[in-house]
């Protein structure tokens, strides 16, 4: 992960989406949340990035998925901590990973384990 910090277009792999909080990866063939990482990719609509802290180590996944409607982000800091959140797509300027939107506009918003997070953001509609 050193020095990338964008996904590219033909990425597929989530281990390019293995955020590591406090050393800890958030995937693995054992761990539940892996399938859905999978889906995170350019692929499917997603750009992001990896969020530093003062120092430059990394402290959280963010990815962001913009569609004609609605945009979705999310920040995913390890297996207990992530967070999702559905806005309306802002007509005037791109919105970029690193940009979270407001969670006070948020249509839409979950907050606990990366599993349970991502299943819930799938499960909504596409974002066209």
């Amino acid at each position: 992960m050193a020095g990338a910090s964008h996904g590219s277009a033909g990425e597929s792999r989530p281990s390019r989406l293995a955020a590591c909080a406090g050393g800890y990866p958030v995937t693995g063939s054992t761990y539940p949340a892996t399938p859905l990482l999978g889906r995170l990719t350019a692929a499917h609509g997603w750009r992001h990035e990896l969020a530093r802290d003062a120092h430059g180590e990394p402290v959280a996944v963010v990815a962001v998925r913009i569609g004609l409607t609605w945009t979705d982000s999310v920040a995913i800091a390890g297996e207990n901590e992530a967070l999702a959140m559905r806005h309306r797509t802002n007509d005037d300027r791109l919105i970029l990973p690193t940009e979270l939107p407001s969670e006070s506009r948020a249509v839409w918003r979950r907050h606990g384990r990366c599993e349970d997070v991502l299943a819930e953001l799938f499960e909504l509609p596409d974002p066209g």
